[in-house]
């Protein structure tokens, strides 16, 4: 079931929750970049596609380095979160430096588009895990008065 969340199919709930991330990313990409070609045409189209693309390579990333070290031990799993961040940071740096003066890039929208691909993806992200935990058996129980 694509919404499971627990851990008895065998599978790394890493591994899980990273596929879901790139989905919302990949489902909020399509949205960003129909706006941005509506309101900057073919510019606008080029700079929020090669944006979003960039943001699906970097949850793919991040994916792969936090399941590796999540089978390792909880203290590799936090290592690997923050060479998580450190490579992402690097793979956004010379992701634009290349581009930031081509002809069809537009600063703005590709900024935008890393924004607002992120936010809404992590945003999808953590009310469906908020959900999944809330209905998970991890509230207190009621008491009869």
């Amino acid at each position: 079931m694509p919404g499971d969340l627990s851990t008895d199919s065998g599978n790394d709930i890493e591994l899980i929750l990273g596929k879901k991330l790139i989905m919302y990313s990949l489902l909020a990409s399509i949205v960003v970049v129909a706006i941005a070609f509506v309101i900057y045409g073919e510019h606008g189209l080029y700079s929020a596609a090669y944006g979003c693309l960039l943001v699906v390579i970097n949850f793919a990333i991040a994916t792969k380095l936090l399941a590796a070290g999540a089978r390792i031990s909880p203290v590799a799993l936090m290592a690997a979160a923050i060479a998580s961040l450190f490579v992402d940071l690097i793979l956004l740096t010379v992701g634009t430096l290349p581009v930031a003066k081509a002809d069809w890039m537009n600063l703005k929208v590709y900024g935008g588009a890393l924004i607002i691909t992120h936010l809404t993806a992590v945003a999808l992200m953590a009310r469906g895990v908020t959900g999944k935990l809330a209905y998970a058996g991890l509230r207190p129980p009621k008491r009869s008065i």
